[in-house]
């Protein structure tokens, strides 16, 4: 109780949020304090991750420096280096427009620091569960491979963009197959463990009938419009 009501008696350099961001995203496990961390911070804001990779080797800057850069750009960001890639965490929320879409802001900001950075960065689906940071890298990171392949000229490369690409290259890859699933395929899986109709049902009915709203509605047995 004590815990929820101030966080900042889970203070320290070991048991910040980027410690266990990082610890998720390199495999290594978690302290109880950093679980504390995680569940505090998730669950409410939506987050991205983006894997920032050095697109001339030759000209690379201090990675330290690269992350000072990218955590002075975007609000409440934790970046750090992971081999030769630069791993950043970052909310959408500061970012979002009155439609609650924040690629443009995103696109805008990154394409400036990509420049000056000499960088190209692969970027995840949004998530609110921290715990999936690992997930989240694996998106980012696949983006690149993918993107790379068809779009070798761009800077920016999101994970929903090439989904379909990774997923025919990975197909027996070890990504989880959650990792594969849209924002939208999200909200409809939220949306079925606490209402009382199953979209996910409705949705693989309309898909194994051609897409035809008169044959769902029929194995429905529902109304047209309904469906």
């Amino acid at each position: 109780k004590a815990i929820e009501r101030n966080p900042a008696v889970l203070g320290g350099e070991q048991t910040t949020l980027k410690t266990a961001l990082m610890n998720l995203v390199c495999g290594y496990p978690l302290t109880a304090n950093q679980k504390w961390k995680l569940n505090l911070a998730g669950g409410r804001d939506a987050y991205l991750c983006l894997s920032l990779h050095s697109a001339r080797p030759s000209s690379r800057l201090p990675r330290g420096y690269i992350c000072s850069v990218f955590e002075s750009a975007f609000q409440d960001a934790a970046a750090f280096p992971k081999k030769n890639t630069i791993v950043c965490f970052l909310k959408t929320e500061s970012l979002a427009d009155r439609r609650g879409d924040y690629h443009a802001a995103l696109n805008r900001r990154l394409k400036q620091l990509l420049s000056e950075t000499s960088g190209i960065a692969g970027i995840s689906n949004s998530f609110t569960d921290l715990g999936s940071a690992g997930i989240a890298f694996a998106q980012a990171e696949a983006a690149i491979d993918s993107g790379m392949i068809t779009n070798p000229d761009s800077e920016l490369y999101y994970f929903q963009s090439y989904a379909l690409i990774s997923m025919i290259i990975n197909s027996t890859g070890s990504l989880p197959a959650e990792a594969y699933f849209s924002e939208r395929l999200q909200d409809l899986i939220r949306h079925d463990k606490t209402g009382p109709i199953s979209y996910l049902d409705t949705l693989r009915v309309f898909l194994r009938s051609g897409q035809s709203y008169s044959k769902t509605a029929e194995e429905l047995y529902i109304h047209r419009s309904t469906v």
